[in-house]
């Protein structure tokens, strides 16, 4: 089974990760589509960027102590 997802300007479409899916033809001329996309960990439900290395360490440094 399958189904379109026709969208106009501004609308959003969510689907869990598990499905197959496939975008058509980008037929504009000038524009573009914008894809976000985020992902967890399955199992663990965690982001997948690990923040303890993703920020830079004289950063973390400057932060108040309490958070």
């Amino acid at each position: 089974m399958f189904a379109h997802a026709e969208m106009i300007p501004g609308d959003t479409f969510f689907m869990l990760g598990g499905v197959y899916h496939g975008a058509g033809s980008n037929t504009t001329i000038n524009e573009e589509r914008l894809v976000y996309a985020t992902f967890a960990t399955r199992g663990y439900l965690r982001q997948e960027e690990n923040q303890y290395l993703a920020i830079d360490l004289s950063k973390i440094a400057e932060l108040p102590l309490d958070i």
